[in-house]
């Protein structure tokens, strides 16, 4: 993604999207919700909806990779690289780790003009044999479970905890008058506090075998939050316009790297 002039940056003051990174955090967010994390140990310690409060309960070990030799977590893959990035549509982090197996690239973007946060990552083989990842759990988060409530299956259905797999996008959590959409684009394991009470995670439906010097792209996930409104309104509303916003960002994105590679071809 091409930068822009980064804004000015002050913690839940900017208009516009903004990040941070400095000796011990990374900060991501816009005017409706942040997320920190350790810089060190790749941790998500605070996600504060504005307003709306606080949805953590303490710092989690948000990424799981599982073979079938061993498990790998954030603190598995090496130290964290981090770098901001400024785009037209938002402000971003892309995080890099290598380990002797697996690189993992993980890239969070939040956008101006929508409440939503977007994640993608991609996982790709180091070595000189096959891994066969039996789980990829690509956001695991120490929710604060008191109050609140699980929707599922189209928002139809409410519950104080689900394990559900789906091919449905998104799924919502509700407290006190606000809330928070959780998507896998193209579905597949919501884990809202079950089996373990303690996080919600959303996991890759499949398995995947990785030869080496082979790249998986994981499924996209993202957050939306809202206050107020009921999950018909946040879905044809805010939702809508978040995945409207991701659809041009790609075709953005896609116009710069084919006038970027046309260039390498004249020179």
């Amino acid at each position: 993604m091409q930068g822009h002039n980064a804004p000015e940056y002050s913690l839940m003051t900017q208009s516009k999207a903004y990040t941070h990174v400095d000796a011990g955090t990374a900060v991501l967010g816009n005017r409706w919700l942040e997320r920190r994390w350790s810089a060190f140990l790749g941790r998500t310690i605070s996600l504060e909806q504005k307003p709306g409060g606080e949805w953590v309960s303490h710092a989690n070990p948000e990424f799981e990779v599982v073979t079938e030799e061993r498990s790998f977590g954030v603190m598995d893959l090496g130290e964290i690289e981090w770098s901001e990035v400024y785009t037209q549509f938002g402000a971003g982090l892309v995080t890099r780790q290598s380990g002797p197996e697996l690189l993992l690239a993980s890239g969070f973007f939040a956008f101006h003009e929508t409440p939503g946060m977007l994640h993608s990552a991609f996982l790709f083989n180091r070595g000189a044999a096959p891994i066969r990842c039996t789980r990829v759990a690509i956001e695991r988060l120490a929710v604060e479970r008191e109050g609140v409530s699980v929707v599922t299956r189209d928002f139809t259905r409410r519950s104080d905890a689900e394990h559900w797999r789906t091919d449905e996008s998104h799924a919502a959590l509700l407290r006190q008058g606000h809330g928070l959409v959780v998507g896998m684009v193209g579905g597949g394991v919501f884990e809202l506090f079950a089996p373990d009470p303690r996080q919600c995670a959303l996991v890759t439906p499949e398995t995947y075998a990785l030869a080496p010097g082979e790249t998986m792209h994981l499924p996209e996930t993202y957050m939306l939050p809202f206050s107020g409104e009921d999950l018909d309104t946040v879905r044809s509303g805010a939702l809508a316009a978040m995945l409207l916003q991701v659809r041009k960002m790609k075709k953005w994105e896609a116009e710069v790297k084919a006038a970027q590679d046309s260039l390498k071809d004249i020179a």
